[in-house]
């Protein structure tokens, strides 16, 4: 229990040291994923889900739903370990990582989305992405519009802007409110 806080101040370093301190995953009760390559070795034009929040985990459960393979990686122990209390095949490590993106076979996948809320990894993400395979269709969630243009440059193919979505929500909303149909 002492040694949570430790652990914990090492992961960002644990995720992108990939296998060099195995120890401290195990005290995390977490798996990598460098130990991910094994079990996605035989996957082929799946998902790769890098963050496991509220997007990721309704993400994962349509894709299951309509059994579309994928795999999910996140940064966050706890969401690590509740994932892989639902049964998700679910990873620690570092989406900005090429090495973790190659674990889980970014070469081999047809979809690498991205749905965490560190705008500055989401970028990194991305690049990271590109380097190990260019021809990967990436799919990333912003916040804001502002940021579509350099997350196009980056190499991401679709940019789902939060703030777009909600404000065409909130039109939809009111005009049903006020006896609109989406018809008219």
């Amino acid at each position: 229990m002492f040694l949570t806080p430790f652990a914990l101040s090492l992961a960002p370093a644990l995720a992108a040291g990939v296998g060099k301190f195995r120890v401290l995953t195990r005290l995390l009760d977490v798996t990598t994923a460098e130990e991910a390559s094994e079990r996605s070795s035989k996957m082929k034009d799946h998902v790769i889900i890098g963050g496991y929040g509220l997007a990721g985990h309704d993400l994962a459960k349509a894709l299951k739903d309509f059994d579309i393979p994928y795999v999910i990686v996140d940064m966050n122990p706890e969401n690590v370990r509740l994932g892989l209390k639902r049964g998700e095949p679910i990873f620690y490590g570092d989406i900005t990582s090429p090495d973790v993106l190659g674990f889980l076979g970014a070469s081999r996948a047809k979809t690498f989305v991205i749905v965490v809320n560190d705008q500055t990894a989401i970028e990194q993400a991305v690049k990271a992405a590109r380097s190990v395979t260019p021809n990967l269709h990436i799919l990333v969630r912003t916040r804001y519009l502002q940021d579509v243009h350099r997350l196009s440059e980056a190499g991401a193919a679709d940019v789902i802007v939060a703030e777009v979505v909600t404000a065409a929500e909130v039109v939809t909303t009111i005009l049903k409110m006020n006896g609109i149909r989406d018809e008219d």
